[in-house]
C-alpha cells in the first residue's frame, strides 16, 4: 500500500501464507516491554485468549492481514 503505519502503533503477530494472522507466544509480556504505544494490533486469537487485553480500547485483534489496512487506514 506504500503507506506508513501511524506513529505510536505497535503491530505484532505471525502472518501465514494464506494471509491469516497467528498469535505469538507471550503477547501480554511483549506489550508490557515497549512504552509509549497509543494503539496495539495483534492476532484476534491472542486478544481473546488473554485477560490482559480484556476491555482495553487501545488493543485490536485481527484474523487476516487485509484487516490491518482497514483498521489502520480507514
Amino acid at each position: 500500500m506504500d503507506r506508513n503505519v501511524p506513529k505510536g502503533t505497535l503491530v505484532f503477530g505471525e502472518v501465514g501464507l494464506a494471509g491469516e494472522v497467528r498469535r505469538v507466544s507471550r503477547a501480554a509480556a511483549r506489550m508490557k516491554r515497549p512504552r509509549g504505544w497509543d494503539f496495539i494490533v495483534l492476532s484476534r486469537r491472542a486478544q481473546t485468549r488473554s485477560l490482559a487485553f480484556a476491555g482495553r480500547r487501545d488493543v485490536s485483534g485481527i484474523s487476516r492481514i487485509n484487516e490491518l489496512a482497514d483498521l489502520l487506514f480507514d
